[in-house]
């Protein structure tokens, strides 16, 4: 039994990856938006997970997993409060558009504008600025200290 459970673990990895065609997927809900800053509902957090990549990933108990983040690592400062994020390099957007600090900042900037009425704002105040220091390090300085 255990050479069958490998033998189609390695037939799985050993699969070339499939490209284009259709993803379907079965859900009690429709979202209410597949922009992860507009949604308003919990449940499109679940189509959000399909299709974006986080900027720090966790293990269901909370562990940072730099391996599976946009974020490779991150220094935390205490003066002043900042958070400092090197970035993973070679990722792309769905469109091919690079992914970057500057992408990091325009995100962040649209969540905190008011006018965006984004979600996840509210679990965000205490970010003062955005700044871009390289094309792949970006920091977040904050207003105060954040156990977030």
């Amino acid at each position: 039994m255990g050479a069958l459970m490998l033998a189609l673990a390695t037939a799985a990895f050993a699969e070339q990856p499939q490209y284009g065609g259709h993803l379907r997927i079965a859900y009690t809900n429709e979202p209410m938006s597949l922009d992860a800053v507009l949604g308003r509902s919990g449940g499109d957090a679940y189509y959000w997970r399909q299709i974006f990549d986080q900027l720090v990933d966790a293990d269901p108990d909370l562990t940072p997993r730099p391996a599976t983040s946009l974020a490779t690592s991150w220094e935390i400062s205490e003066a002043p409060h900042a958070i400092t994020f090197e970035l993973r390099q070679g990722v792309r957007f769905h469109d091919g558009t690079p992914f970057n600090a500057e992408a990091v900042k325009f995100n962040v900037e649209r969540i905190l504008d008011p006018a965006t009425m984004a979600t996840p704002r509210a679990s965000m105040p205490v970010i003062d600025s955005v700044d871009v220091l390289g094309e792949h390090r970006v920091r977040l300085t904050l207003k105060r200290p954040w156990g977030a």
